[in-house]
């Protein structure tokens, strides 16, 4: 078992330590000038160590000497090192020019692409709901070609004033003849079977975007019409005006001029 020791410093004792432990406080710079030093459990006297004394002459004093210590291995010479040997340079490098990036998009570029986007949005949209969308299609197509069959069942403008136009000759003529009762009746029965089609028709088809219709309307309705059934009786200048007015306004239409009020009362 390895000596463990004791020392004393300015009558301080401290201790028992190890060996290395009291070397520690031997080492230089030392923080006392002198201390005593003994091994614990003998009767050895107190060694005096000096400022420039170390542990292996105070032993000595007293017939102690430690084993010399052993010298810690040098550490193995690594082996030389190979001489490196360079890298073969690569070739160099073969560098493609990049052509410039286009500055923006232009114009087409732009067009194309919002055709193209609201191309999709719409097939996204009817894939969705496409049923509502088929549906809505069907309806408009159905209103569509009634309304296409209806304008192609009605009875040109060309072809009311027309017939407005023979109805009112005949008028005229009877006016100025000798014509009986029964003449005038023959006049009425087959007239009104012929105007009141057409009036029927202006009425249901005529708005004032139709400028034309509806002064065939005004013609045929409030004034040939009214002029047919009292055939015979006194004659009413004021009514016959008026549709000489509305025949003079529609032909002014068809060749597309505004309609001027007629001066005067002439018979067409």
């Amino acid at each position: 078992m390895p000596d463990r020791w004791l020392f004393q410093i300015d009558g301080k004792r401290y201790g028992p330590v190890e060996e290395t432990e009291l070397e520690r406080f031997l080492a230089p710079p030392r923080l006392c000038k002198f201390m005593e030093v003994r091994r614990d459990g003998n009767g050895d006297e107190w060694i005096s160590i000096g400022p420039k004394d170390d542990l292996q002459t105070a032993l000595k004093r007293i017939g102690v000497v430690l084993p010399p210590k052993t010298p810690e291995p040098e550490p193995e010479a690594e082996p030389a090192a190979k001489p490196k040997v360079a890298a073969p340079t690569p070739p160099p490098a073969v560098v493609t020019p990049v052509p410039a990036e286009p500055r923006g998009p232009g114009i087409i570029t732009l067009i194309r692409y919002w055709i193209n986007e609201g191309a999709d949005r719409l097939a996204e949209f009817i894939a969705r709901f496409w049923i509502p969308f088929a549906i809505a299609a069907l309806w408009g197509a159905v209103n569509l070609g009634l309304y296409i069959y209806g304008k192609l069942d009605y009875a040109s403008e060309r072809e009311i004033l027309t017939a407005y136009v023979e109805v009112w000759n005949e008028y005229l003529k009877l006016q100025e003849a000798k014509t009986t009762e029964g003449q005038w009746q023959s006049f009425k029965d087959r007239a009104t079977p012929r105007l009141q089609p057409l009036i029927d028709e202006l009425t249901n088809n005529t708005s004032a975007s139709t400028p034309i219709r509806r002064h065939l309307l005004w013609a045929g309705r409030d004034c040939l019409a009214p002029l047919v059934a009292s055939a015979g009786g006194e004659p009413d200048r004021r009514t016959e005006f008026g549709f000489q007015q509305h025949l003079n306004a529609i032909e002014q239409l068809m060749r597309g001029e505004s309609p001027k009020p007629l001066r005067g009362a002439p018979r067409y």
